[in-house]
């Protein structure tokens, strides 16, 4: 499948060389045309030259963009512009994703080529970015990256080190570069080169990053105490009271991630991760240590607790992302 890029693309357009005599006197009177889409930026016009200079910068909006659009054309004070060549560059192969600026010639189809220098900006900025924009922006409960993870996951339950062995930091980079390239398009599965060991931590990087953490400090000593707790009522009421205090993307994530653990750990037997294993694999990233509202016991207890109670959280999924957990 070709690359497709969704964000910024910063375009300079430097100069241009040998292109082709349009005009009567043997020049001609060059702009620069460059879109994608419907997005179209213009240059200003050089006149009687076959070797333009322009050094222009402008940004020109991509939405699943594979290649961007160049047209030279020969300006005329009474008759209609004349075209002096054109060119698609294709976007896959210039190693954009980073934001580094790669400098380019490209050659028209007439004759003569155009310099440009292009660097990429990603709206998305996926990883690091706060959880409710990313699913606005989406327009999901549960980002994608998430929940392709887990679907692709959740087929190899059985897998001895799940979420204990770490991936190959080749394999998840090239993972987390087609996340942030485009998070619709992008592929999680075994046969493409990656194993579940770097899915598995493809998945645990993203959640690492978060502003914010998944289980943050408030809502410890709640789910710490309903993990204590022998009323049921009493545990229930601390379990929706710890999820009231964040927001309902992050409340929809913890019931999605946690349903998962707990199918994880139903599988023990086999990929030798308990529940404990799981919740101190998990402890560094899902929660960080806050002096002021718990420790780290707490924070072990807590995930630990909701991984084995996970039938808690089970009415918060949506009956859209039930599949991706294979959930009746």
């Amino acid at each position: 499948l070709p690359i497709m890029l969704t964000g910024t693309l910063r375009v300079q357009v430097i100069s241009a060389r040998g292109l082709k005599a349009c005009d009567w006197n043997g020049f001609s009177d060059p702009y620069c045309i460059v879109s994608s889409g419907r997005a179209r930026k213009v240059t200003s016009v050089q006149m009687k030259t076959l070797d333009p200079t322009w050094n222009e910068s402008f940004t020109l909006p991509l939405r699943d963009a594979t290649a961007i659009s160049l047209v030279v054309m020969d300006w005329d004070r009474v008759s209609r512009d004349d075209k002096c060549g054109q060119a698609s560059v294709p976007l896959g192969g210039l190693n954009l994703v980073g934001g580094q600026p790669v400098a380019l010639d490209v050659a028209l189809d007439t004759q003569g080529a155009v310099s440009l220098v292009l660097q990429f900006q990603d709206e998305q900025c996926l990883f690091g970015l706060d959880l409710p924009t990313v699913c606005m922006r989406e327009r999901r409960r549960i980002p994608q990256i998430v929940e392709k993870c887990v679907a692709t996951i959740t087929e190899h339950l059985d897998h001895v080190g799940l979420y204990r062995v770490s991936g190959c930091r080749p394999a998840i980079e090239a993972l987390r570069v087609a996340f942030i390239v485009n998070s619709s398009t992008a592929q999680v599965n075994t046969r493409g080169g990656a194993n579940i060991n770097d899915i598995a931590s493809l998945l645990k990087l993203y959640l690492r990053e978060l502003p914010e953490p998944v289980l943050p400090g408030r809502v410890i000593p709640l789910l710490a105490r309903a993990a204590s707790g022998a009323d049921e009522s009493k545990i229930r009421t601390d379990v929706n009271a710890a999820l009231d205090l964040v927001s309902p993307q992050a409340a929809a994530l913890i019931a999605y991630l946690f349903v998962h653990l707990h199918a994880v750990a139903a599988h023990q037997a086999n990929n030798k991760m308990t529940p404990e294993n799981i919740a101190i694999c998990f402890a560094p990233t899902l929660t960080l240590l806050d002096p002021g509202t718990g420790n780290t016991a707490d924070n072990t207890r807590a995930l630990l607790f909701l991984i084995r109670r996970a039938d808690l959280l089970a009415a918060r999924i949506d009956v859209e992302h039930r599949a991706s957990l294979r959930m009746a």
